[in-house]
């Protein structure tokens, strides 16, 4: 299945590509996982075109949540799935991964970023949580201290943050991201991003 994960906004009538194939050229048959979200997925009668994800309506004042994309082949009945990253609100929040030296291999700091730069984790009381990934990473709710399991069979890890209010009155603001697994660290990362490879 093709893309393993997207983001969609809720009650966007603009649809989603996904595609899928089986060795055998054979047709699959689409479905969504929790239809209650209200979420579609069709034929694309484009050229070229395999299916569609259209996302149910935004429920106010909610999270982001997920929509899970599930192809299956009926002649080997076996299932694959993809899942949609589904934002109900603008998201607000910019999570950035923070250099922080003397953290093991499998740990990584995520933090908020501010106008100056990215913010103490903990310091806006904000609420940390893997949405996706669960069984291959966890999150210190209240520092945003993700830890992986090497031994995780995900691909990614996608981590949602929740944080009050400026005002009293004004809603919650969120923010995501999503990180491939394996983990690499932010030096190997600078590195492979960097033109000259140094």
């Amino acid at each position: 299945v093709n893309p393993m994960i997207q983001i969609a906004t809720a009650g966007d009538p603009l649809a989603l590509d996904v595609s899928a194939g089986a060795v055998d050229g054979g047709p699959l048959t689409w479905s969504i996982q929790d239809p209650s979200s209200g979420a579609v997925v069709r034929p694309n009668p484009a050229e070229g075109g395999d299916h569609s994800y259209v996302p149910g309506p935004a429920q106010p004042g909610t999270p982001p949540t997920v929509d899970t994309i599930v192809v299956h082949n009926p002649r080997t009945r076996v299932s694959e799935s993809a899942q949609v990253l589904l934002l109900h609100r603008l998201a607000k929040i910019t999570v950035v991964v923070v250099d922080k030296p003397g953290l093991p291999d499998n740990q990584i700091q995520l933090a908020i970023m501010g106008k100056n730069g990215p913010i103490d984790p903990g310091s806006w009381d904000e609420t940390w949580q893997v949405l996706l990934g669960k069984a291959s990473a966890q999150i210190n709710a209240s520092t945003g201290l993700l830890t992986v399991n090497p031994a995780g069979t995900d691909h990614f890890v996608a981590v949602t943050v929740l944080a009050p209010g400026g005002r009293p009155g004004e809603e919650d603001e969120d923010g995501y991201i999503i990180l491939p697994l394996p983990l690499f660290s932010v030096p190997e990362t600078i590195r492979m991003l960097s033109a000259d490879g140094q």
